[in-house]
């Protein structure tokens, strides 16, 4: 109910009228004039934020180009930007279409050792909750930022408060199960290298470890003796 009326309040079960509009319509204003360029800038951030590597050589996230990307021996895994989403079946994807120019080229130059590239890209699916959510997450945001500008409060910055710190939470989840879609290279042979898609979901581990874990069971990621 709260969600729909802007005057009312409640907190501890407590439900109250005033006559200021609560912050939840504050945000939603907010939360409308965030731009698409700002959503995808935001999610990078957390992307980049992952600092563990697993089992691989060297985790790159949303790299701006190949060149971003290493050509030598040490497994990688490259994590694509919100951009470049994926989804069953469809084999022209912009994730597909990305992880192939990385592992075509580095920069103008054929790379060497594209066997020892994987990918992990966002579901299409999921990116509409991811973006909602890192949408309400950067109003709230910038509610807390702006707390004198907008005269809130004690009740008010504690909501504000504690709705930031839920929502950013919200959105690292959401981030992990976005982030489900494996794609690697294989090889027959001789023969050209093709493509695997595979999802990777499920659980509250991140998607770096969730990849070096599938690639450890199917044994497309081999870890070398100490």
């Amino acid at each position: 109910m709260e969600d729909k009326l802007t005057h009312l309040y409640t907190s501890n079960q407590r439900y109250w009228y005033d006559l200021p509009p609560n912050l939840r319509r504050t945000v939603e204003d907010r939360a409308q004039q965030i731009s698409h360029d700002e959503l995808e800038l935001e999610i990078e951030r957390r992307l980049k934020g992952f600092k563990e590597r697993a089992d691989f050589q060297g985790v790159h996230s949303c790299v701006s180009s190949s060149l971003d990307v290493p050509d030598d021996q040490g497994a990688r895994l490259v994590v694509l930007g919100p951009a470049y989403s994926h989804k069953a079946g469809q084999m022209d994807s912009k994730a597909i279409g990305a992880a192939e120019e990385i592992l075509n080229n580095r920069g103008s130059s054929p790379r060497l050792y594209r066997n020892m590239l994987a990918f992990v890209a966002p579901y299409r699916d999921y990116l509409q909750s991811l973006e909602q959510e890192t949408r309400r997450y950067l109003a709230w945001k910038s509610v807390v930022d702006d707390t004198e500008a907008l005269n809130l409060d004690a009740y008010q910055r504690r909501q504000a408060s504690e709705s930031l710190k839920r929502s950013d939470e919200t959105v690292d989840l959401r981030v992990k199960e976005a982030y489900c879609w494996l794609l690697m290279p294989t090889q027959d042979g001789t023969n050209p290298l093709e493509g695997e898609a595979t999802r990777i979901s499920g659980g509250t581990e991140s998607h770096i470890v969730k990849a070096a874990k599938r690639m450890r069971t199917t044994e497309q990621l081999i870890l070398k003796a100490p």
